[in-house]
């Protein structure tokens, strides 16, 4: 290595342009524009001396720098102390105006560091990050530091050196702790071995914590404790939230809307819940109420068991579940007690059942479908306009019209059965008829031999039965008559028979070939058409005639007259009977006096006469008979399928199919218009009815009626049980029994012998229950008063509670005028308040008295005693612990765990002992000793600051001394910064003076370093880097890859050596004036292709 010195040299003007010419050979015409800059920029040059010195070596590549004028590639600026950047791969460092502003950060050790003076500092590392602020380092009036290793996080006011401070908050896995407080407004004190900590912000802070007790307070707002070996505790943030709590008791009070308390009692429980003035709950073994106002009320007691939303739901019951009720109003309404239930479906659903002793009914509407009743006398039930079912002692019947109808009596002795308009049935004591129209009819009337019977399947069979006559017809081919003269049989057109009932008359005929006739006069025969034979007796003799003819035969004497074609034409005449017959269309009979006949124009229409009888089918829509006469006549008429008609002595029915029905008979009278009208009523008037459909309805029964005007107006009245409604305005019920009214939704009347009530909503409601003895008043939402065999309760809402329950032993009372007066009594418990000022609790546990904040005094069960004459004397006693205080006089402490501690003046003298410690603090905080197993403390502040531990010590003078050593570090510091000796163990040894003014370290691997004013001299080797600096004239650095740079006057010339990352090749650069560059490798490095999508 040489040392080359360069004179001021002076150059003349036809040697620098031979210089630029040659130089201009080699550029292109895109750089004419700079190398004309260049040369202002050399002309600027002449005249001026540049001294050049440093340190060279023999380098190949320097031969190959070319000139290269421009700014300067090199990111890193050194105009220090002014402005300073300097970055690589390794680190980065920024400085300004030194030393006010820098900023260092370590890319291979994450170490960072901030600096502006003297506002603020801040470093960090993977171990610990730290900041200071209004800092010369020290001291420092806010110093915060976290040790990421042992999770401590710290908090200093005022550090004059490491651990001597004002104020130190320390933060851990562990808990909080404070040390070297010196502000009398904050005292703080943490005992790891008996586990006890007190902190206090005087006055407004206040913090006690032990094994068996802890409490923190902020007068006047806030405080929360825990006591009776922490299974007691309270909270309150005055003078709104007030919390107390114990095994067996709690209470909460949110002033002046909230109030809970809860108290256990054996196996009891009460909860009572207020949040004024919308909610209030009260809850214990046998209640449970809650009630949301005016909205929500749900009561539950040993009674009953209710739910309302009003005024749309309501739901409750009885304990033994025979009380019950749910409402949801105005549209569902159900009752029901242990003699009545009623539901409404409003409007579309009523039911109603009531049952006593001695009488039971129902009833039931689905309006405007169904209506039903029953009662120990009747039922009916009703689907209109379809179905009809009547039930009473006297007659059951069912209809489905207009198709189906049956009926009887209980003992069956009448009954009818319809299927219109098919089949007819009806049976009364002595007669029954039955028709299955068009095919069947039977009648029967009387019974016995006297009965009468008529069956009919039509048109083949025909039959009748009466006292003297009767008859069968197996149309057209069996024809059976019998009466009290004759007898004959008719098998056609084969075979007829018939005799008299004396048997002198009679006759045979087998069609067309034989017939026979006998009468008194004589007999004849015929066997056809071949022979004839007649005999016949006279007064003069005996005589016989025989014919034959072949389709025409005629007889005839004096008494008779017969012929006949056949087999068309057909006359007979006697003495009794004519008949004319064309066969099978028309025949014709008669008897001489007209009193018989009939007529038949088969197969339509048929006609039969007879004394009091006739009958007409024209077949198969008209019917007609008649019978009798006078009071006995009667008469039937169909006409299918519009008109029945029925008329006799009992009865006098009509139907014009489907729309007229009118009804008559013994028991019964109706004409019904379907479906618009009705009416009907009995023959003595016991039952009616009246119904024009479907707005009005009424009926009528021996011991009531019901009147409905749909839908406004519905009236009953069975015996003695009335009710009445004017949809929806009002209803009522009175039976005797009960007596309820209701105007809706303002008045509400329920009376029965056992339970009376008055309600008009929403202002005011009185009841009484004999049975149980219970009553209550309200006058919503103010006044509320409920009594019964257990206690009562009343309430003049917001201010006024007041009740009792329980028995004559188990006595439970409570007043309560809010938010003033709260007294709870009950058989060994005794509770009064007067808010704020009086409180007095008397029960097993707890005896006390307060009138606050004057006087307080109380003895526990477990021997706790109290005695506070607030703010000048408290006396605390417990088993375990003994406290006194003359206020501002005299304080002292004692527990059995031997902890004991007194104070004169509060910071006069203080000292607290243990059996393993000791503290004594004289004008607290300012002079105080500790001493403990392998520890040791003392101050007198702010001078003398002495610790001594097995971990580490310290002692200080301030601000003359300072030492302090720990298994990792020893420092010693004069007059805080003006001397520093740190000795990191085992890592450096470090020297400074006036802090950084001068400094000087030493490693154990050799490296050293030295530096005054920083750069103004230095000389540093440290990790493989050489720092040499005699500011301004020289600054060199060197590394071990071969990096270096070298600048002179001020960085006026400035030379650097650079590795490429990722190759072997430097870039090289020379420049002056700070950022403009001459000459430079750059050329040759894009040449051989290194600088391809590379960063210099």
């Amino acid at each position: 290595m040489k040392l080359t010195i360069t004179l001021p040299l002076f150059f003349k003007k036809n040697t620098l342009l031979r210089y630029l010419n040659m130089e201009k050979q080699h550029q292109t015409n895109g750089r004419k524009r700079l190398f004309r800059a260049a040369q202002v920029a050399v002309w600027l040059l002449f005249g001026l001396t540049i001294p050049v010195a440093g340190f060279s070596q023999p380098d190949s590549v320097n031969t190959k720098m070319k000139f290269d004028f421009g700014i300067t590639r090199d990111r890193n600026i050194n105009l220090w102390p002014i402005f300073k950047r300097t970055k690589s791969d390794i680190e980065s460092d920024r400085q300004v105006i030194f030393p006010i502003y820098q900023s260092h950060q370590n890319f291979k050790r994450g170490e960072k560091s901030l600096r502006i003076l003297p506002v603020y500092w801040s470093d960090s590392s993977a171990k610990e990050e730290t900041k200071r602020f209004i800092s010369v380092y020290y001291p420092s009036l806010i110093h915060k530091s976290n040790n990421k290793r042992k999770q401590i996080k710290t908090f200093t006011l005022l550090e004059i050196a490491p651990r001597v401070n004002v104020l130190e908050f320390a933060k851990s896995k562990d808990g909080l702790v404070i040390q070297n407080n010196l502000l009398f407004f904050v005292w703080y004190k943490n005992n790891m071995i008996t586990k006890h900590l007190y902190l206090i912000g005087f006055p407004a802070y206040w913090q006690y914590s032990n094994p068996t007790k802890e409490s923190t307070t902020l007068l006047p707002l806030f405080s929360y404790g825990k006591y009776a070996n922490k299974q007691k505790q309270y909270f309150a943030a005055t003078p709104l939230f007030w919390h107390f709590s114990s095994l067996n008791q709690s209470s909460n009070l949110l002033f002046p809307i909230w109030w809970n308390r809860t108290v256990r009692v054996g196996d009891n429980l009460e909860k009572q819940r207020l949040l004024f003035p919308i909610y209030f709950s009260s809850k214990d073994q046998s209640t449970s109420n809650h009630i949301i106002f005016p909205l929500v009320w749900s009561l539950n007691n040993s009674r009953y068991k209710s739910l309302t939303i009003a005024p749309l739901i309501s739901t409750g019951c009885s304990a033994n579940g025979v009380r019950r009720h749910l409402m949801l109003s105005p549209l569902f309404w159900q009752f029901k007690s242990d003699v009545s239930e009623s539901t409404t479906l409003f409007p579309f659903v009523w039911s109603h059942k009531w049952k006593s002793r001695t009488e039971e009914s129902s009833s039931l509407v689905l309006f405007p479908l169904y209506w039903s009743e029953a009662n120990s006398e009747s039922q009916y039930q009703i689907v209109l306009p379809f179905i009809y079912n009547f039930n009473s002692k006297n007659y059951h019947t069912f209809t489905f019209a207009p198709f189906f109808s049956v009926g009887k009596t209980p003992n069956g002795a009448s009954s009818h059965a319809i299927v219109t308009p098919l089949f007819w049935h009806f049976k009364s004591p002595g007669r029954s008829s039955n028709t299955l129209l068009p095919i069947w009819w039977h009648r029967k009337v009387g019974e016995g031999e006297e009965a009468k019977t008529t069956s009919v399947v039509f048109p083949l069979y025909w039959a009748w039965q009466r006292q003297t006559y009767g008859g069968n017809i197996l149309f057209p081919l069996v024809w059976r008559f019998n009466n009290p003269d004759y007898r004959t049989f008719t098998f056609a057109p084969f075979y007829s028979k018939g005799k008299s009932s004396d048997g002198k008359r009679s006759y045979l005929a087998a069609t067309p070939f034989y017939w026979r006739f006998t009468t008194e006069q004589g007999e004849g025969q015929l066997l056809f058409p071949l022979w004839y034979q007649k005999d016949k007796a006279t007064a003069s003799g005996d005589s016989s005639t025989s014919r034959v003819a072949f389709l025409y035969w005629n007889y005839r004497d004096a008494g008779r007259n017969h012929y006949g074609v056949f087999p068309l034409l057909w006359r007979f005449q006697n003495q009794t009977r004519q008949s004319f017959s064309i066969f099978p269309l028309y025949t014709h009979s008669q008897t001489t006096d007209g009193l018989k006949s009939y007529t038949a124009v088969t197969p339509l229409f048929w006609h039969f006469a007879k004394p009091q009888r006739s009958s007409s089918i024209l077949f198969p829509i008209w019917w007609s008979r008649n019978s009798g006469q006078g009071g006995n006549a009667s008469y039937t008429r169909l006409l299918i399928p519009l008109y029945y008609g029925k008329k006799d002595s009992l009865r006098n029915n009509h139907v014009a199919f489907p729309i007229v029905w009118s009804f008559r008979n013994p028991n019964y009278r109706s004409l019904t218009v379907l479906p618009l009208f009705s009416k009907g009523n009995d023959t003595n008037g016991d039952y009616k009815h009246l119904v024009v459909t479907p707005l009005f309805w009424y009926f009528q029964k021996p011991n009531g009626f019901t009147t409905t005007l749909f839908p406004l107006v519905w009236h009953s009245e069975n015996g003695n049980k009335t009710t009445n409604t004017i949809f929806p305005v009002y209803w009522s019920l009175n039976d005797g029994w009960r007596n309820h009214r209701v105007v809706f939704p303002f008045v509400w009347n329920f009376t029965t012998p056992e339970y009376r009530s008055l309600t008009m909503a929403p202002i005011f409601s009185v009841g009484k229950n004999n049975d149980t003895q219970s009553s209550y008043y309200a006058i919503s939402p103010l006044y509320w008063h409920f009594k019964n065999l257990k206690g009562h309760n009343t309430t003049l809402f917001p201010v006024w509670w007041s009740g009792s329950s329980g028995d004559s032993l188990h006595t439970k009372k409570y007043d309560v005028l809010f938010p003033l007066v709260w007294s709870f009594r009950k058989p060994n418990h005794t509770t009064n308040i007067v808010f704020p000022l009086i409180w007095s609790f008397n029960n097993p546990r707890n005896r006390s008295f307060t009138l606050a904040p004057l006087y307080s005094q109380g003895t526990r069960r477990n021997g706790n005693r109290h005695l506070m004459v607030t703010p000048l004397f408290w006396n605390i006693n417990t088993k375990a612990t003994h406290r006194q205080m003359l206020f501002p006089l005299y304080s002292s402490y004692s527990d059995t765990a031997k902890t004991k501690r007194f104070d004169i003046l509060l910071v006069a003298i203080r000292h607290q002992s243990t059996p393993t410690s000791s503290d004594l603090s004289i004008l607290w905080p300012i002079i105080e000793h500790d001493k403990a197993p392998n520890y040791r403390y003392f101050r007198i502040a702010p001078i003398v600051w002495s610790k001594k531990s097995a971990a580490s010590s310290y002692f200080t003078i301030q601000p003359f001394y300072y030492h302090s050593i720990d298994t990792t570090r020893e420092t010693y510091r004069i007059l805080w910064e003006l001397y520093t000796f740190k000795n990191q163990m085992g890592v450096k040894k470090s020297n400074g003076v006036l802090w950084k003014v001068v400094t000087w370290d030493r490693y154990p691997n050799g490296d050293r370093s030295f530096r005054f004013m920083h750069l103004l001299y230095s000389n540093v080797k440290l990790q493989g880097k050489e720092e040499k600096s005699l500011f301004p004239l020289y600054y060199f650095t060197k590394e071990d890859n071969g990096n270096r740079s070298r600048s002179v006057a001020f960085y006026f010339y400035n030379s650097f050596k650079r590795l490429i990352p990722s190759t072997n090749d430097y870039y090289q650069e020379e420049r002056i004036f700070w950022f403009i560059r001459l000459r430079s490798n750059y050329q040759m490095l894009k040449d051989k292709g290194v600088l391809n999508n590379r960063r210099l």
